[in-house]
């Protein structure tokens, strides 16, 4: 049974539910009976008050504080311990108990300030060693899921393609043979599918994060200076790699039937 404080904000006081095997004598015992919907299906339509307490029923419910409605099942609603929505509930909560994070630091961010972010969760300004500014989640501070910027990430990565470069018995670089390279690639059905491929690309695309063209850093491709096709003894040499967009990388090539270096130069300059 609800309380008269979680009855007032339900808005729909009956709902239809399915005459199942499972359902079907509680609700026939409370004195319901079935009746046939427009989907011709078997149904009930049962009283708010007589929802069976675990019911998964989806209903609808009005803040009582800023009266805005919102959709939940019926067995969360009977167990939370409040009406409010998330919203006014993180409010009232942040009047009292919000952490001031303002001149903390947390790995090699400082918070500066408190970002004017009209959101439920918390986000603040800050400084990364680096100098730059960002603004993270006040939960992935205090968690450590962000640490910088995005500055470290970038600094592992280079570290991870030195180690990666020493390793010639694992990753194959521009540090090896051509007669090596040659022998490895004419081994691989699809060089794009291969793990060392995937590995050495990711690691790439993490330092050279924005397409030389257009400078956007999405949907971005590896585009080889030297194509893999006529020289695959570079297909796995990172001084034969530009990073191209999606976009910018199918006009390339659908500008020029015989990509070079030449021409690639003289496209990246108009």
């Amino acid at each position: 049974m609800l309380n008269q404080e979680k009855l007032a904000c339900i808005v729909n006081t009956t709902i239809e539910v399915s005459a199942r095997s499972n359902t079907k004598q509680y609700y026939l015992d409370l004195g319901y009976k079935s009746f046939r919907n427009a989907q011709n299906k078997l149904i009930f339509a049962v009283d708010i008050n007589d929802l069976r307490l675990t019911s998964h029923k989806k209903i609808k419910v009005k803040c009582p504080v800023c009266g805005k409605i919102r959709e939940t099942k019926f067995y969360i609603f009977v167990n939370a311990k409040t009406c409010l929505c998330r919203s006014c509930n993180m409010k009232k909560l942040g009047g009292v108990n919000k952490l001031n994070l303002i001149g903390r630091t947390f790995n090699q961010l400082t918070v500066i300030k408190e970002a004017e972010i009209k959101n439920q969760a918390s986000y603040w300004v800050c400084q990364c060693t680096c100098g730059d500014i960002c603004i993270v989640k006040g939960t992935n501070l205090m968690s450590g899921n962000t640490k910088s910027c995005g500055c470290l990430q970038k600094e592992s990565a280079k570290q991870s393609m030195i180690n990666l470069q020493k390793n010639k018995g694992s990753y194959i670089y521009s540090d090896h043979t051509d007669e090596e390279n040659f022998s490895h690639f004419k081994q691989l059905d699809d060089p794009y599918r291969d793990s060392r491929w995937r590995k050495l690309r990711k690691l790439f695309l993490q330092i050279n994060n924005k397409c030389a063209k257009c400078g956007t850093t999405q949907n971005l491709h590896i585009h080889h200076i030297k194509l893999a096709k006529d020289f695959p003894e570079y297909f796995y040499d990172c001084k034969n790699f530009i990073v191209l967009c999606n976009s910018c990388h199918g006009k390339y090539h659908s500008l020029y039937a015989n990509p070079n270096k030449h021409n690639l130069k003289e496209w990246l300059s108009d």
